[in-house]
């Protein structure tokens, strides 16, 4: 590459070879040359994003031509929106953006100089995101030049998409479209082969589930420089030879003793009641902690206590799959003003606007539940993938789902047991990939003594459907209450430690009292409650 190259002068630049303020010059191709010291270079300055008005062609005024010196097609910046024009007086490249919904939004402009200018609203999305549904293999790359590079090879006829804002917006929007990117069974990242193109796509590959994310390499900076070079072939193979993405972190024995001879900083969150607290020593982030019980034994109001305690000082998501997010609502601002959900719910003209907003911004409406609006069964992808983003997307630390047996509601007897193992196993990876805390609901089988409903004891043999239940759980907590029992004693509810992998202390653990006039659990025995914090279990 040299001053005789075909490529077309955009502007000077000083040298950083000779110092030189302006006999440095840069092409349209990227590469630069010095005419004071003879050096040719690359030019790998960030793209600047500016917003200021400027006089622009009507979109009637655009036309899709080939980009000859790219060696893309018409057919192909036809096919992907993109097209030329005026801006400003200077010639310039007009990118259409469209919503996920396939509504047409803002217009990127690309300008001589390697400005960029959004025209209308960013939409969030992938360029050219709403072409594609699913399918078995993705393709994203850095620019919109590189999408339509790699295209031209294959005539539009696989899923290609680019980030919108470069390298260093690249986790953005990865983070807003992970459930579309979902649908792919394979996501490669073509990336620009410089420092900040494989960070970005190590930071976007993480985002993504194991065995998802695959990272293209090049022999050239990005797809447009490789096939400006007339190696067509050449992305078509580093598509297919895309590695799958694998973190780093495998690590020799003998070169952890720094990390072992520190003292660990084992930090537990404290369940709101010392029944539940005395030997689980709390919830801890990466354990999966499943509560059951029998039917209508109270799980489901053991978890909203939790979470509405725990939710003042951490991001929670809320899956509650047997009920409407209204009535997970009430329930929580039910908790809050200490009356039953069916009291607030009767008598819901009786409390003054003041006192519901008030029970409203100081439950769900704090910035701090996420809740899930579905009701009933749900195929377990479809689930973790709502989960995951979360977790990943919006921050939750915490994630409760009640409960198991509906999310696999819909398979016959025979298969429910292997549905049960696919999903367990989906929650236990995906708790250990993102480190959250879940606390999971799980029912019982019918015992064959006394009936769980009368104050049965519970054991882990008898969770309903798989013994993966109680494999992949680091603990398993037993509720039992005699609902048919005389005078108060019907509102006690005793926890069983069922499983422990934490301390290993298991067995009976206390009693948890219903108070029936404010629809709030307690301890019971003058057992103090537990303020919801950080403890240090080190």
């Amino acid at each position: 590459m040299s001053k005789d190259t075909k490529s077309s002068f955009v502007r000077h630049l000083p040298c950083p070879k000779c110092g030189s303020s302006d006999a440095n010059s840069l092409y349209d191709d990227n590469h630069t040359y010095c005419f004071s010291c003879e050096t040719t270079g690359q030019y790998d300055e960030e793209i600047t994003i500016e917003t200021k008005s400027k006089p622009v062609a009507s979109s009637s005024t655009r036309k899709f031509k080939a980009l000859t010196k790219r060696k893309i097609s018409k057919d192909t910046c036809q096919f992907y929106e993109y097209s030329q024009g005026m801006y400003g007086g200077n010639p310039a490249h007009f990118a259409q953006y469209h919503t996920a919904d396939g509504e047409p939004a803002g217009v990127k402009v690309r300008l001589p100089d390697k400005r960029f200018v959004w025209l209308g609203t960013q939409p969030g999305t992938f360029y050219a995101q709403h072409k594609y549904n699913a399918g078995k293999m993705l393709v994203v790359t850095e620019g919109e030049i590189d999408a339509l590079s790699y295209a031209e090879t294959h005539k539009c006829r696989w899923p290609t998409v680019s980030i919108p804002n470069g390298a260093q917006g690249a986790t953005s929007v990865f983070k807003r479209n992970l459930e579309w990117l979902a649908g792919f069974q394979k996501v490669i990242l073509m990336f620009d082969q410089d420092e900040p193109g494989r960070k970005a796509a190590e930071e976007c590959a993480i985002l993504l589930p194991p065995g998802k994310a695959y990272i293209a390499n090049l022999s050239k900076k990005d797809p447009s420089d490789v096939l400006c070079n007339g190696k067509a072939e050449e992305l078509t193979r580093a598509v297919f030879a895309a590695k799958e993405y694998i973190p780093g972190g495998l690590v020799k024995g003998e070169d952890l003793w720094d990390v072992v001879s520190t003292v660990p900083d084992i930090q537990s969150i404290a369940y709101p009641w010392l029944s539940m607290q005395r030997k689980t020593r709390g919830l801890r982030m990466g354990e999966l902690c499943t509560v059951t019980a029998g039917t209508g034994i109270g799980k489901s109001q053991v978890c909203r206590e939790i979470a509405y305690q725990l939710s003042r000082e951490w991001k929670i998501g809320y899956f509650a799959l047997e009920e409407s997010v209204r009535k997970t609502a009430l329930s929580f601002m039910a908790l809050y003003l200490g009356t039953p959900l069916y009291n607030l719910e009767e008598n819901y003209g009786s409390f003054s606007d003041e006192t519901l907003k008030a029970a409203f911004d100081e439950s769900v409406g704090s910035g701090n539940l996420i809740l899930f609006d579905h009701f009933g069964s749900l195929h377990s992808e479809r689930l973790i993938t709502k989960v995951r983003y979360a977790i990943k997307a919006l921050d939750c630390k915490l994630i409760f789902l009640d409960h198991l047996s509906i999310v696999v509601s819909e398979f016959a007897d025979s298969m429910e047991r292997t549905a049960i193992d696919v999903t367990m196993t989906k929650l236990r990876s995906l708790v250990e990939e993102t480190g959250c805390a879940m606390i999971l609901v799980s029912h019982l089988r019918r015992a064959d003594g006394t009936a769980h409903e009368e104050g049965g004891a519970v054991s882990l043999s008898q969770l309903r459907g798989s013994h993966s239940i109680a494999q992949l759980s680091d603990i398993c907590i037993g509720l039992e209450r005699s609902q048919q029992a005389e005078g108060d004693e019907s509102n006690l509810m005793h926890i069983r430690i069922l499983k422990n992998r934490y301390s290993g202390e298991t067995g009976p653990s206390g009693y948890l009292r219903f108070d029936p006039r404010t629809g709030r659990l307690n301890n019971h025995d003058d057992e103090p409650d537990v303020d919801n914090e950080f403890e240090d279990m080190a």
